[in-house]
């Protein structure tokens, strides 16, 4: 027999390290380096342009911000999704994550 929390436990798990394989290769760190000495605020993730499936999924969760919280202590993250008409009045929803500094 399955044991429930043992399972949930290895799928939180799997959870952090597909988190932390995402944040190495993404490099926010220097990005939001990049983006400061541009003079910018903040930094914007796009979720809805996410081509990996998987990723986009991930992103979606609210254990992403925990996470992201818990590698960037002295920023401001939240994200943000919201429906807007665009071109031809077709609507376009708009979902991301923003840090702050």
């Amino acid at each position: 027999m399955i044991d429930i929390n043992e399972l949930k436990n290895k799928q939180i798990e799997a959870y952090r390290k597909r988190f932390e394989r995402w944040y190495t290769k993404s490099q926010i760190e220097k990005e939001i380096e990049i983006s400061a000495l541009k003079g910018y605020r903040k930094l914007r993730i796009e979720i809805r342009n996410e081509p990996v499936e998987k990723v986009k999924l991930m992103k979606k969760d609210k254990n992403f911000i925990q996470l992201l919280n818990e590698k960037l202590p002295d920023f401001s993250i939240t994200r943000r999704t919201y429906d807007k008409i665009g071109v031809f009045g077709i609507p376009v929803n708009y979902d991301y994550i923003t840090i702050a500094w």
